[in-house]
Formats: structure tokens, C-alpha cells, sequence
């Protein structure tokens, strides 16, 4: 049977997708755990291939994860995925953000929030700060996509 049901208009970016077709430094990766998903931050994982879920703001920010077509929503244990250290991604933010804000990251959540979501402000003791490391380059209000340059050294 033919589709007979599409969308006119296809969704501009979605979270984890790179931003543009710039360079970029991805390092490949195991999820160690699972409730990682696509375009929050991660942190570095008890071996050397591996990458968690942030969990304490003592945590090691690793990156953030690519998003891939093979899978959808969270990821579960021993996955392979890339990390982005350098280089544009979407990502969706907690916070309304601007042009040239410096970037949070979540890594203490309570529900609704999610550990690796980002935000241009610190929350309490709940974040840790990526300033210096990374900034949004693209406006966006709190649950919408926003641009954001990674450059972990």
C-alpha cells in the first residue's frame, strides 16, 4: 500500500544532531549504564572506553552524545556511541538562552529534570560549569533546541 500521510514540513534539527558540516573531534565510546540519550552530556566512565550518565557534580564532563539514526530515546548498557568534545550540536535547553552564553550542565537531576541537559546559569550545587568550554550560539527559549560550541580540550 502507498503512504498516503506525510509531513509537509520536516522538523529543522533535533537533539544531538551537529549543527553544520564544520570540524569536529568525536571520540567513540560504551555507555556504561543505561539512561544515557542523545544530545545530553556525559561524563567519563570507569574505564577508558567508556562513558555514564552524569550523576555528581564531581563527575568528569566527557562530552556530548551524537545522535544516531540506528537507535531512538535512552540508551541502554555497553552501546556504542560518539561523543562530541569538539564542534556544534543541538541541543535542548533547561533554561531560556542567548547568543554568546556560557553553557551549564545538569549533573545532579531531580524529576522532570534530566542529568546532561544544558542551561546558561548555575542551578544550587546541581551543575557543573562548562564556561570557557562551551557556549550557545544560537538563542533559545527553556524546552527548545539551541545551538551549542563544544571545545573540551
Amino acid at each position: 500500500m502507498s503512504q498516503l500521510n506525510y509531513n509537509v514540513n520536516m522538523d529543522v534539527a533535533f537533539e544531538g544532531m551537529l549543527a553544520d558540516s564544520g570540524k569536529i573531534d568525536a571520540l567513540s565510546k560504551i555507555t556504561e549504564g543505561a539512561s544515557l540519550e542523545f544530545g545530553l552530556g556525559c561524563a567519563l566512565g570507569t574505564s577508558d572506553n567508556q562513558v555514564a550518565p552524569l550523576a555528581a557534580i564531581a563527575d568528569k564532563f566527557a562530552g556530548v552524545v551524537i545522535h544516531r539514526h540506528r537507535e531512538e530515546g535512552e540508551l541502554g548498557d555497553k552501546v556504542s556511541v560518539s561523543v562530541l568534545r569538539k564542534g556544534r550540536i543541538y541541543v535542548k535547553v533547561e533554561t531560556d538562552v542567548q547568543k554568546g552564553d556560557a553553557a551549564f550542565v545538569r549533573a545532579v537531576a531531580v524529576d522532570p529534570e534530566r542529568a546532561g541537559a544544558f542551561r546558561n546559569s548555575a542551578d544550587g550545587t546541581d551543575t557543573i560549569d562548562l564556561t570557557g568550554k562551551a557556549e550557545f550560539v544560537t538563542s533559545a527559549l527553556a524546552g527548545e533546541l539551541a545551538v551549542l560550541d563544544i571545545n573540551l580540550p
